[in-house]
């Protein structure tokens, strides 16, 4: 109850209004360069209600390059092909972890087995949080993606019958 009680008052909650201010602004300033992006440290001004904001600047405006919109952050700095590229690398690691993975089903489990799952579970965590805060562009969230591809790569070469590398 605890959880549908903050999501049906979200306008209310300072943070969660103003993640909601924010969208209409970024959403123009991805559209004016959907394609390419606008690059890191581009900047969106919007107009918020959050308290902890109208304390520095009482009008309510405020600017800032960090979003916690994850998936609208990239699409802003990275464009269209950007995004893409995330999607491709993404698709990839959780295409391969799977297929490794099934292919162990019904095996001892081991300590390899259980750092994919880990590392698998990890990812799809990183992944829906991502959605209302920004961690696949932050360098924690980009070298645990580079990490866990160079993990999978080197459990792919160990194993009598490697990972198919045609996807």
């Amino acid at each position: 109850s605890l959880f549908s009680k903050r999501a049906l008052t979200f306008a209310v909650v300072a943070g969660v209004g103003s993640r909601w201010q924010l969208l209409p602004p970024l959403w123009s300033a991805i559209t004016a360069h959907p394609i390419l992006g606008q690059g890191f440290g581009k900047e969106v001004t919007y107009k918020t209600e959050d308290p902890r904001l109208l304390a520095q600047n009482p009008t309510g405006e405020y600017t800032t390059f960090i979003f916690e919109w994850g998936y609208h952050d990239l699409w802003l700095k990275l464009g269209l092909f950007g995004l893409a590229a995330y999607i491709y690398l993404i698709t990839l690691i959780l295409t391969r972890s799977y297929r490794w993975l099934s292919s162990r089903r019904g095996a001892t489990l081991d300590t390899e087995f259980a750092l994919t799952l880990g590392g698998l579970l990890s990812l799809v965590a990183v992944l829906v949080t991502h959605t209302f805060s920004p961690y696949l562009n932050h360098p924690v969230g980009i070298g645990y993606l580079l990490f866990f591809a160079l993990f999978l790569e080197i459990m792919g070469k160990n194993e009598a019958s490697p990972i198919d590398r045609t996807t």
